[in-house]
């Protein structure tokens, strides 16, 4: 799994996740620290949301996330895709430093997305969250299930009238 550098990163080795015989992969996160210029397997979390904003009003930016989120190429390749969905299982059997780290990304992808949520603060953070877990939580259903299962998964979490985005 690779995603280019990013300039406000430290990492962490996922290696104290657990998993025997993988690659060791760092799990990148926002610090005022500078990455290690070693660290060619650097994952970030939120940067393709990030990127939305700079080139979307926001309402658009997350109905363009959250459509990318569940696209096809997104689900059929972990790899490329969000951390959360494809290391969550491994990092929640990691230390309390690598949980950390991950929630820290987490929390800045929630703050991202809130730009984009309607309503107070605390909604919008609230709205925030759960579009997150839903989005982090199909991924991982339907990348575990059969395709009927996948499928209908998809379909129903492709459109979320809560939450009022235009998905295509």
């Amino acid at each position: 799994m690779y995603c280019p550098p990013s300039t406000e990163v430290h990492s962490i080795t996922l290696l104290e996740a657990g998993r025997s015989g993988v690659k060791p992969i760092s799990f990148a996160t926002s610090s005022g620290e500078s990455p290690s210029s070693t660290d060619d397997n650097r994952l970030t979390i939120g940067t393709g949301l990030e990127a939305r904003f700079e080139k979307y009003e926001p309402k658009a930016a997350v109905a363009d996330y959250h459509a990318a989120y569940l696209s096809k190429t997104h689900v059929e390749k972990p790899g490329i895709g969000c951390p959360l969905a494809a290391l969550g299982g491994d990092v929640a059997r990691g230390s309390d430093a690598l949980k950390i780290a991950f929630g820290t990304g987490v929390n800045r992808l929630v703050e991202t997305l809130a730009r984009g949520m309607e309503g107070s603060p605390q909604q919008r953070q609230a709205k925030a969250g759960r579009e997150l877990a839903m989005l982090v939580g199909a991924v991982v259903i339907v990348r575990a299930s059969d395709p009927e299962t996948a499928s209908s998964v998809l379909a129903a979490c492709r459109t979320d009238p809560t939450l009022e985005l235009p998905i295509p």
